[in-house]
């Protein structure tokens, strides 16, 4: 399944086999890709196989894959390469001992996967239980895969301990590798005759593991189970404050969370991953409906700020009902999207244990949907069907959290553009790792220094500082030094004062900044600007705007006669420089002049044939999306039949009469010149357009056109003039 926010294409491919498949995708919606199992179904285990799938996408999009069988089904989300690593610790569920179908019983067991990305990839696998090719607990098995080829183990059914919840695996030579891990059939909670089912999600690097979890139970269920497992020795796990238990590396605990408690909040003293287990539909006496599945639950470090995501909704599946989980921080509930509505901040209630944190849980309907938060949100999505159920995490952003420096509680990974302060505000700098830290060194804006994992600092004056934190320390996993350093942008801001003026005549309300009005007035508050400083807001709105214009010409034009035609500009001058106008239609109240509009129509020239004793009316309408406004312009016109000039001549056209040429004198004219020829009945017959700085002297070719009367019409810098040339072949 592939969801996009904009339109792209793309190619799934089997590098090992040559099959491939092109496919497009449409913006907002999803794209279903069927995998022919030959090419994908891992079914050999413990032997190296070509079921590796390369999915390349010209745009950003998300990614989930999904094992759809009768009775059995879940999906999960796939990380893009960079965001996988070298290094896993597998968790699976603690492995089902009741056997509901005894002639597939060698199936009830806990499994996970290895893909390489490379050729040459050395992979070293050390399981925590008995496989069922025979390794045993603790025995390290080393392989070397090429790119799209993977590696399949299985814990041995026969045995008493079943869950592979801490085997490691790791590319020994720095090679990128993706891990899925999860069990070929379970049920959750051991049921005599509980619904088992297939579950799995990809399995998230050691880099990415955290200490800090905000874990929602689902919606509809009377409860899930959290299992955490642990990245070293010594990790102190507790809920909601509460010390819950102490796990040496690579262990597992697990919990239920009951669905009135809702949610809890779980700490550990070292990093670590969280898993929720959705229920078989056996254990709810009122439930009808689900089967096991399982999500990966993020670190509240790994905030994303937007997501495409999509439901599973597949005919083979049946999903009847869909939820996406949402948890954002407190200060938060007021800027989170779905689907381009903000969501009312009533539905959002404390997590358990820490109410730093609030979380909603919502039906939604099948499809393609879009979640944003500013200042970032985490998510999962699940679905119950008729035996079956499916969950994936659909809210996080993959980062490197071995080492990570926070201001104020905010990541650095999440502040891309920087972190935003007001002058004299203090600042709480930290740096969090998973390896144990033996020094920090700080350095604020090159002069300022301070020590310690926590420290705090004042910005005295506005400005933009990069600060840096200089952390010496031992990596658990490996024992090796580590040496790195960290650094964000800290913009210091002021107070500021915003006046603005907007108008509309299309629309109910205005949102500024942050605040609706729904009538026109003039408003003032007190807000914070995006430094963080009280600021002072302005705001002159009209929601009823009309636009005004008047037209501007000659309002006594020259009439025409046989030997004269009166060519005049007119344009329209709007009171209120906001007016936007789509278009305008002019009209003369005279059966023998002409107007003729020009662009949008905001002016035109107006062709007077005849002298008209009477006064005469022009019209314009102007037209926008919202209102049609007229207006009228009059016109008396006068007589004389002369030449235009009475001056010097600047622009001449000789002969005159003319036999097949005339030649254009400009005169002390410059800058670029339009020249318009119009027969005696106004016709438009040629456009000449020229610059006549350097030019005086232009010769036209009359020789197509036929004897009469024709009017040259230069334009040049807002000045109209006119030479009449009778042609005489």
């Amino acid at each position: 399944m592939i969801s996009a926010e904009r339109d792209c294409t793309g190619t799934i491919e089997n590098p090992m086999t040559g099959w491939t498949e092109s496919f497009s995708i449409e913006a907002a919606r999803v794209k279903f890709l069927s995998v022919p199992e030959e090419q994908g179904y891992n079914d050999i285990d413990e032997t190296v196989a070509n079921k590796g799938l390369h999915v390349v996408t010209s745009d950003t999009v998300s990614l989930y894959f999904s094992s759809c069988a009768t009775n059995s089904f879940d999906a999960t989300f796939v990380l893009p390469v960079e965001s996988i690593g070298t290094e896993y610790i597998v968790q699976t569920d603690a492995q089902s001992d009741k056997v509901v179908h005894e002639e597939i019983k060698d199936q009830y067991t806990s499994a996970f996967l290895v893909v390489a990305t490379e050729d040459d990839t050395h992979v070293e696998i050390t399981p925590s239980v008995k496989t069922i090719g025979g390794h045993e607990a603790g025995q390290t098995v080393s392989i070397v895969l090429n790119a799209g080829q993977t590696y399949s183990v299985r814990s041995h059914y026969g045995e008493d301990s079943r869950d592979l919840s801490g085997s490691k695996v790791v590319a020994t030579n720095g090679k990128k590798i993706a891990v899925f891990n999860g069990n070929t059939l379970t049920t959750i909670p051991n049921l005599e005759n509980g619904g088992v089912d297939h579950i799995f999600e990809q399995a998230l690097p050691t880099f990415a593991w955290g200490r800090h979890f905000a874990v929602t139970s689902s919606n509809g269920r009377t409860r899930d189970f959290v299992k955490v497992t642990s990245s070293a020795d010594n990790n102190r796990v507790k809920k909601n404050g509460q010390l819950l238990t102490t796990l040496n590396k690579n262990e597992s605990y697990t919990f239920d969370l009951t669905g009135w408690y809702g949610s809890c909040y779980i700490e550990t003293s070292e990093p670590s991953m969280v898993y929720l287990y959705n229920t078989t539909f056996r254990d709810d006496a009122s439930g009808t409906t689900g089967d096991p599945s399982m999500v990966w639950i993020p670190p509240v470090e790994l905030k994303i700020d937007e997501i495409t995501f999509c439901t599973f909704n597949h005919y083979a599946a049946a999903i009847d009902n869909h939820y996406v989980n949402i948890v954002v921080e407190r200060k938060d509930i007021r800027q989170v999207y779905f689907d381009g509505q903000l969501l009312d901040p009533e539905v959002f209630q404390p997590v358990t244990g820490n109410h730093q944190y609030y979380y909603t849980r919502k039906w939604i309907v099948p499809g393609v949907h879009h979640l944003r938060c500013r200042m970032g949100l985490m998510a999962h999505v699940y679905g119950f069907g008729e035996v079956k159920g499916y969950a994936y995490c659909v809210g996080s952003n993959i980062i490197d959290l071995r080492s990570q420096l926070y201001v104020n509680e905010t990541p650095s990974e999440l502040l891309k553009g920087g972190y935003y302060a007001c002058v004299d505000d203090t600042l709480r700098f930290m740096v969090e790792t998973n390896y144990i830290v033996r020094s920090v060194q700080w350095d604020f804006d090159g002069t300022q220094q301070g020590q310690g994992e926590k420290v705090n600092h004042v910005y005295h004056q506005t400005g933009d500082y990069e600060v840096n934190a200089f952390i010496e320390g031992t990596n658990p996993f490996n024992q090796q030094a580590v040496s790195e350093t960290r650094s964000v942008v800290i913009h210091v801001g002021e107070p500021e004062i915003h006046d603005e003026t907007h108008a509309f005549c299309d629309q109910d309300f205005f949102n500024y900044y942050g605040e609706e009005y729904s009538e026109s007035g003039h408003y003032e508050r007190l807000g914070i600007n995006v430094f963080g400083c009280d600021s002072s807001y302005y705001l002159n709105l009209d929601l009823n705007f009309t636009p005004y214009f008047e037209i501007e010409g000659e309002t006594n034009p020259v009439g025409g006669s046989e030997t004269h035609i009166g060519i005049y500009d007119y344009a329209l001058r709007f009171e209120d420089a906001r007016t936007q106008v789509d278009t305008v239609l002019w009209q003369v109240d005279c059966s023998n002049w002409r107007v003729e509009p020009h662009g949008k129509g905001e002016t035109c020239s107006l062709f007077i044939h005849s002298l008209v004793a009477n006064p005469v009316l022009l019209h314009a309408t102007a037209i926008n999306r919202c209102d049609t406004v007229s207006r009228s312009f009059v016109l008396k016109t006068t007589y004389f039949d002369v030449p235009q000039q009475n001056e010097a001549p600047v622009f001449e056209v000789l002969p005159n009469p003319a036999y097949d040429y005339v030649n254009m004198h400009f005169g002390h004219l410059d800058g670029r010149a339009e020249i318009i020829v119009y027969n005696s009945q106004g016709q438009k017959v040629d456009v000449m357009d020229f610059d006549v700085t350097n030019c005086k002297e232009r010769t036209y070719i009359m020789s197509h056109l036929t004897n009469g009367l024709y009017y040259f019409v230069l334009k040049n810098k807002g000045k109209t003039l006119m030479e009449k040339v009778a042609l005489v072949k």
